[in-house]
């Protein structure tokens, strides 16, 4: 049996109408990170492995998380309103069809951000 098959076996719950699958392996990753908190911003970097001076965001308004990057960060206020509707959700922005999380991975690169 190949990889590949073993695989599909073993992940029977494997969702494969979840857009999250259609991304690319790098996007994938980045959403992943985005998604679970286990990322290199400062918050995570911070608290978890204590490099850094703080979890604060370089905007010096809130710690540097999720949320706070892709809802409320006064540093990509610019972007972010070129990208999404005022009214946008967290939510959608992660867990949302194809073209949401295609423009968070846009959002992602055009912030420089590498989470």
């Amino acid at each position: 049996m190949a990889a590949g098959e073993r695989w599909k076996k073993s992940h029977k719950d494997f969702n494969k109408k979840d857009d999250f699958y259609k991304l690319g392996r790098k996007e994938q990753t980045s959403l992943f990170r985005l998604r679970t908190g286990h990322n290199t911003l400062a918050k995570h970097m911070f608290k978890t492995f204590r490099i850094g001076e703080s979890e604060m965001c370089k905007c010096g308004l809130s710690a540097d998380t999720t949320e706070h990057i892709l809802q409320e960060c006064l540093l990509y206020k610019e972007i972010r309103e070129k990208i999404w509707e005022p009214t946008a959700e967290l939510n959608t922005k992660l867990f949302g069809p194809l073209i949401e999380l295609e423009k968070t991975i846009n959002f992602l690169e055009l912030t420089g951000i590498h989470p």
